[in-house]
């Protein structure tokens, strides 16, 4: 199990090891700003990435559990044969899971470009 000590020390490590990059060739105020700097745009980008996180979960919850829950009301009118409830759930919750990969992945990578920690 993960202690949010060790957690805190990884995190703070990894600070450290970047204000020592920092600190070559600037000084002491330069590196000071420079490492807050760099601590508020790792904090930011954590902020989107987790609200990121939390709207996809959402939609998620809402396709895997609210829909199916209320399907029967839909299932009185049909879709190609089929009650309009089953085939929602059939086939559109699919296609919403396969989008929302796609919309989170779009997203995400937006974010990260936006931080500088994206792929180039």
């Amino acid at each position: 199990m993960i202690r949010a000590d060790s957690v805190r020390h990884a995190i703070g490590s990894s600070l450290n090891s970047n204000v020592a990059f920092i600190e070559w060739g600037t000084t002491k105020g330069e590196t000071t700003m420079a490492a807050n700097n760099d601590a508020d745009k790792m904090r930011r980008h954590w902020e989107k990435t987790r609200n990121l996180t939390i709207v996809i979960l959402i939609l998620w919850v809402i396709f895997a559990f609210v829909l199916p829950w209320n399907a029967h009301a839909l299932n009185s009118m049909k879709f190609m044969g089929f009650p309009l409830g089953f085939y929602f759930i059939a086939q559109g919750s699919l296609i919403a899971f396969v989008l929302m990969i796609f919309v989170q992945n779009w997203f995400q990578d937006k974010i990260d470009d936006e931080f500088g920690f994206g792929e180039e």
